[in-house]
């Protein structure tokens, strides 16, 4: 006798066989080419349009057929694939079959990367510089190696291809897309303030002079005065002495004979030049609003001073009674460095430490008494042919020059200065050979 459940269990079986029976003949004969139902989206694709890459100065454009941008049906045929061979998407097969579901696959949208990719190259080739790291070694009293950290930039490659994915992949009639370069900053792994016990984070000011026009021996004389002031440190609440830091100008010390300014007028003398780098030293100083200790003008205008300055900015120098002094007042030592650039002529000093919040208010000098050179003075120099001339002094005018400097930190003055420079008429000198 025959149990009700064998009843039933036959009666699934029976149904079961209907199920896959009809699923196989639909499957195989009915709709063998194509299932029914299933279809690809349709949407409004343009082959033409273009892509315009904005980068920092300029900009790129690339045609649409250039990147190869067309639609990809493939995930349309995955899936027809998938319902039509795996027996786990039997009722999606059948729904679809008698129209219970209605499935659209959107086409997808792709495109070549290669052209992209070999402008990013020439981009980063444009843009990408490195990171460097500080270099800080000091030794036998001196910094003998310096560099400050210097902050690199990149193209930012990640958010450009996010950019350019999202924007193609949707790109369907759009006439124009745009898509921006982006460049960032690359930190430095090592920096100054980490390296070295001065408490010496950054540059806290500058000061520059040009020296166009120089013979060849009082740019000598620069480049070794500078090189061998550089790299000196001055300690917290120490007075710098220029002569001291520089040590003793001769010929015996490596210097070149050039024009100097000794007992009221121009002569050869040993070390012709250095002047320039203590008055570009005072400039520096005055700038980071260090208290000036002493200094001295020259006895009349030096013309090298006010190729990029007015008059009264120098700070003359003659070991052992004329001296240039500043107090390092600042929370941390103070390094020099000083740098020749012999093609443009120009020298700079660069003072590092640490700021602490004080302004500096340099007024505009105030030039009187103005006095023209006196006439041309000719001396018969017997060693000279007869009839040449030889200029051995040159003109200036004399002139008073009076600034005023102030610095200041929390709205409340620290010092304040007045430098008052008295500069001589100065008369041209001209050697004759006697007829």
């Amino acid at each position: 006798m025959i149990t009700k459940f064998a009843k039933f269990l036959f009666f699934l079986l029976f149904v079961l066989f209907l199920i896959v029976g009809a699923d196989y003949f639909l499957n195989h004969y009915y709709f063998k080419s194509h299932l029914p139902n299933l279809r690809i989206k349709r949407i409004n694709f343009s082959k033409e349009g273009r892509l315009k890459i904005i980068y920092p100065d300029g900009e790129k454009v690339f045609e649409k057929e250039e990147l190869g941008v067309r639609l990809n049906l493939s995930k349309f045929f995955v899936l027809q694939r998938q319902i039509r061979e795996n027996y786990s998407y039997l009722p999606v097969r059948l729904g679809l079959y008698f129209g219970l579901v209605k499935i659209e696959v959107s086409p997808e949208i792709e495109f070549s990367k290669k052209p992209l990719r070999e402008f990013l190259e020439i981009l980063k080739d444009r843009y990408n510089t490195p990171a460097v790291d500080a270099k800080f070694v000091f030794k036998n009293g001196k910094v003998r190696e310096f560099r400050k950290e210097k902050e690199g930039r990149e193209v930012d490659e990640k958010a450009f291809w996010k950019e350019v994915d999202k924007k193609i992949k949707n790109w369907l009639d759009q006439r124009e897309l745009k898509v921006e370069v982006k460049i960032v900053p690359v930190e430095p792994k090592v920096k100054l303030s980490d390296i070295n016990t001065f408490g010496i984070e950054e540059l806290i000011a500058s000061g520059s002079s040009s020296f166009r026009g120089s013979i060849w021996q009082r740019e000598h004389n620069i480049v070794l005065a500078t090189r061998r002031l550089s790299g000196t440190v001055v300690p917290r609440d120490k007075i710098f002495s220029f002569n001291k830091a520089l040590g003793e100008v001769s010929v015996a010390t490596g210097y070149k004979q050039s024009y100097i300014i000794k007992d009221g007028r121009t002569i050869l003398g040993d070390g012709g030049g250095v002047c320039q780098v203590s008055t570009t030293l005072f400039r520096a100083v005055l700038n980071a609003g260090l208290p000036i200790v002493e200094r001295h003008a020259h006895s009349y205008r030096v013309g090298y001073y006010e190729q990029d300055s007015k008059p009264g900015f120098d700070a003359t120098v003659f070991a052992p009674s004329v001296d240039f002094k500043f107090k390092n007042n600042t929370p941390a030592y103070i390094l020099i460095e000083g740098k020749v650039d012999s093609k443009r002529k120009k020298l700079y000093f660069y003072l590092y430490g640490k700021k602490d919040g004080r302004r500096v208010f340099i007024s505009k000098p105030r030039i009187y008494d103005v006095v023209p050179p006196p006439e041309p003075l000719y001396i018969e120099d017997p060693t000279l042919p007869p009839g040449a001339v030889k200029q051995i002094d040159f003109p200036a005018w004399g002139a008073k020059v009076v600034f005023t400097y102030r610095v200041e930190r929390d709205g409340k003055i620290l010092f304040k200065k007045v430098f008052k420079s008295v500069y001589k008429p100065w008369q041209a000198v001209y050697l004759v050979g006697k007829n």
